[in-house]
């Protein structure tokens, strides 16, 4: 997927995942070395009185509970991860796993203090010989190692203090059981010894897109969504993209090319690029990544086959907003001392325009998923609560989710009833502005007409604020000048006692409590992943569906999963293509909605200007080329494509429009969005498939038909258009040569088709390995056929695939690293059969591609540094 050239800007619009900020961070990496030593671990305590005061009183669980649950969230996270579903080789993985490393890794052993944390350890330390200035800090009486062994299903020796490890397990929940977790901490994976080469293993495959290492929970919103290769999806809050990638495969599933389109939007520019990375790994012709804030999300045009153009509504749209984070404690332990009742509150004005801005955007009949990795109700049912109130009664609904959507996942039901706490550490109990009305000063005027004797019934009439003005006028009316001095005060002073709202409390909004007709809503069909149920994060998933259109068929019942999509250039929606989503363009409803938050949150914005998408937008522009291109016409020609082939969908990313260096791919939607939609205004970063690359060789090679080659990525929308003729057929034993030796010469080679390719012309070629075991001394077997990119140069040849791609296809193939340790460059130099004018055709022709995901993630790092991506990649 392409990516432009683009101002690595500030921060702005997104809310910072929790603990990250810190050079010393709270999962004991320091940020500026890398390092995770014991030392760097900040002494955290796992206490936060007014979080388990602020949780109980919400009921989220029963009493009795409350000694797993806290003891759930004081643990490491295990180490979860899943195959790529859309990938053909997909079972071959899942199956390596199964019979390679699940052997290796069953009976591991290692110290049971070795399970702890390192803040624990340090805990335990410090308790056992404190200073007389640091006095012990508060440990657990329990042995904590010999808790985790109990829970986890280990087994630890009390004389020997050694704990032996459960072996990897697949989560049965997962479609076609392909994730996978391991019940130890990803920290002891990487330190210890019995883990090496599973860990290397686990980060290549990462890196080249087969393995994904996500939270379990984290997995489940985009499994909800159940999407199918034609629909029209949008990921509203992507960054860092691990859902992004899981909404990818169901468009992409057992590697069909998608006619859908996704959307893939976030407000932080840094993060977009961390975005692209990540969706590197997997390309898809259907994908887009744009920058924009989620909550303003501008309305798209299509084009229609008239020539009109009209608003892209969405089939699919995953709304997994910023939260605070609360259920990942596991991870992030700053939150332990930093958690206020508060932060839920603050958030939730920001989370409800989101949610709003998503209802506006889905099609009739479409599904959106709601989450947050927040236990508070404030940020999960009362933001559901009141977006679904915004709407006319049956325009939206939340669709139960039982135990026939995931068979095995544990789950809770949402809540129908929750309570609103202060906004300051104290956290006492207040009640919403309608009670405080009714409890405080409408209780005080009517105690005062009772001592003057009048009584008026409709005094508690429906319409609150009618009937306070009624009063007053009546009062004053009346010349009851002591019972409207009453009035004031009461209106003035509201609730007294631990129910009184006062200072900053003021300004929260009305939708955070529970409106009255909540059981109505059908809040309990919302999920609520708990930490102490399967070993999880903490996690709350609510699907939506919008009503279909009359005169339609489509059911919306839960069961029903196999959707058909509305056509993507229908016109859907009533919104009119604007830079921004303004309050005015809101449906029917919706605007009181969405100025109530932003009412309640502009005390705080006050003058500050909005970070993350009002700098410049720097972005390369996109140009389709024209079919008779002559650098296109050259790929087309040399690589046997049938006239099938789209050549209309191909484009460049440049301010001139000419295929001087890449050449993309996308699907039709994706073309029509580009052609209907100034890109800079839609902030469009990256779109498509780069399919072709121009291969310059520093000595100008005459020989050379054609100075394009397809890169790997690009391998799989080129390959159903070219001639079976150029397509080579080679041998597992073919392989082992190219990824042994980097550029092997074709002088050595004796037999079949590597010998055969002194007959080749120069340039790129494209070979299947078929199914097959080698017949070399170290064996190794290919289970099913895997189709490279090659470059002939004029004396040597090449795999176009980076160096992690051919780790990790050695290890798949034949166990082991067979890659070359030594550059080869070096030794082809210093042999006398080379000329330095051969050397230097080798190095300048059979350069490996670099993978756009290898690209990408150059920017990435650069725009938020190498350890945050390494941990998006474990989001």
């Amino acid at each position: 997927m392409p990516r432009g050239k683009g101002s690595r800007g500030k921060r702005g619009g997104a809310t910072s995942r929790p603990g990250r900020d810190d050079p010393a961070n709270a999962d004991g990496r320091n940020r500026t070395t890398g390092s995770r030593d014991v030392d760097n671990w900040k002494e955290i305590k796992y206490q936060n009185a007014a979080f388990e005061e602020y949780y109980r009183a919400q009921g989220i669980m029963g009493e009795e509970e409350w000694g797993a649950f806290l003891g759930a969230l004081k643990r490491d996270l295990p180490l979860t991860w899943r195959v790529t579903g859309s990938r053909a080789h997909a079972n071959a993985i899942n199956d390596e796993i199964k019979e390679h490393y699940l052997p290796m890794l069953s009976n591991v052993t290692i110290s049971k203090d070795f399970l702890l944390n390192p803040n624990m350890q340090r805990m335990r330390s410090a308790a056992a010989t404190p200073s007389e200035t640091t006095p012990a800090p508060e440990t657990p009486t329990a042995d904590e190692s010999a808790v985790v062994a109990d829970e986890t299903g280990m087994t630890l020796d009390a004389d020997t203090g050694m704990i032996t490890l459960a072996p990897p397990r697949q989560l049965t929940w997962y479609p076609g059981h392909l994730a996978w977790q391991l019940d130890v901490p990803k920290r002891v994976v990487r330190k210890s010894e019995e883990f090496k080469v599973f860990q290397r293993f686990l980060v290549g495959e990462t890196e080249i897109g087969n393995i994904s290492r996500q939270e379990a929970v984290s997995m489940i919103p985009p499994l909800l969504l159940n999407i199918e290769a034609h629909h029209v999806c949008l990921d509203m809050c992507a960054a860092p993209g691990s859902k992004t990638a899981q909404m990818m495969e169901a468009l992409n599933h057992h590697s069909t090319v998608t006619t859908g389109l996704l959307i893939a939007n976030d407000t932080d520019l840094k993060r977009c690029h961390m975005l692209v990375h990540q969706t590197g790994r997997m390309p898809s012709v259907g994908l887009g990544v744009t920058n924009n804030d989620a909550s303003r999300i501008p309305t798209f045009k299509l084009t229609n086959a008239d020539g009109k153009t009209s608003a892209l509504s969405y089939d699919r749209i995953l709304a997994d907003v910023p939260c605070t984070g609360d259920g990942t404690m596991r991870k992030n332990l700053d939150i332990w001392k930093s958690w206020t009742p508060g932060n839920g509150s603050s958030l939730h004005p920001l989370q409800l325009r989101i949610l709003l801005r998503a209802m506006q955007l889905l099609k009739p009949g479409g599904r959106m998923v709601y989450s947050t990795c927040s236990f508070n109700p404030t940020e999960n049912e009362a933001v559901v609560a009141a977006a679904l109130n915004t709407h006319p009664k049956g325009t939206f609904r939340i669709m139960p989710q039982d135990e026939s959507v995931l068979p095995g996942l544990k789950r809770r039901r949402g809540l129908t009833q929750w309570k609103i706490h202060s906004q300051d550490d104290k956290g006492a109990l207040i009640y919403h502005p309608s009670q405080v009305h009714h409890f405080g000063y409408i209780a005080g005027v009517r105690e005062r007409r009772k001592q003057v004797g009048i009584e008026d019934a409709e005094f508690f009439a429906e319409d609150l604020e009618e009937a306070l003005r009624d009063c007053q006028t009546r009062v004053q009316a009346e010349g009851h000048e002591a019972e409207r001095e009453e009035y004031e005060r009461g209106r003035a002073i509201g609730l007294s006692g631990t129910g009184k709202i006062t200072g900053r409390d003021k300004i929260l909004a009305g939708t955070l409590w529970a409106p009255e007709n909540a059981a109505e809503l059908g809040l309990e069909h919302g999920l609520r992943l708990l930490p102490h149920d399967q070993d999880t994060g903490g996690f709350y998933v609510c699907v939506i569906e919008r009503a279909a259109a009359s005169g339609t068929t489509e059911s919306t019942d839960a069961a029903v999963s196999q959707k058909r999509a509305v056509s993507p250039s229908a016109p859907e929606g009533p919104e009119q293509a604007t830079k921004k989503a303004k309050v005015e363009d809101a449906a029917p409803g919706d605007a009181a909605m969405v100025e109530a938050p932003r009412k309640a949150t502009a005390h705080a914005e006050g003058k500050k200007k909005k970070k993350g998408t009002d700098h410049i937008f720097k972005e390369d522009p996109f140009f389709y080329v024209k079919s008779d291109d002559p650098e296109l016409l050259s790929c087309i020609e040399y690589f046997g494509l049938s006239d099938d082939f789209p050549r209309e969908r191909c484009f460049v990313r440049n301010g001139t429009g000419e295929a001087n260096r890449n050449l993309y791919m996308s699907n039709e939607i994706v073309k029509n969005l580009i052609n209907s939609n100034e890109y800079s205004s839609i902030r469009l970063l990256s779109a498509g498939i780069r399919v072709f690359v121009r291969q310059d060789t520093q000595n100008r090679n005459t020989d050379l038909k054609c100075k394009w080659r397809i890169p790997l990525e690009g391998l799989a929308s080129v390959l159903p258009y070219m001639d079976q003729s150029k397509i080579l057929q080679g041998t597992i034993d073919d392989l082992e040569v190219l990824l042994a030796d980097m550029y092997p010469l074709i002088s050595k080679q004796e037999t079949g088709l590597l010998a055969e390719m002194k007959d080749k012309s120069l340039g790129c070629h494209v070979i299947v390995f078929n199914v097959g075991t080698s017949t070399r001394h170290g064996g190794g077997a290919l289970r099913i056929p895997i189709t490279l990119p090659i470059w002939r140069a004029k004396d040597s040849l090449s795999l176009l695939i980076d160096k992690k791609e051919k780790s990790m296809l050695s290890l798949r193939t034949f166990g082991q690293d067979i890659t070359s340790k030594v550059a080869d460059i070096q030794r082809l130099a210093a042999t006398s059969e080379i000329k330095p004018a051969e050397t230097e055709d080798v190095v300048s022709g059979d350069v490996p591609a670099v993978g756009l995901a290898e690209e990408a993630g150059v920017v990435a790092k650069e725009a938020v540094g190498e350890d945050t991506l390494e941990e998006a990649m474990n989001a």
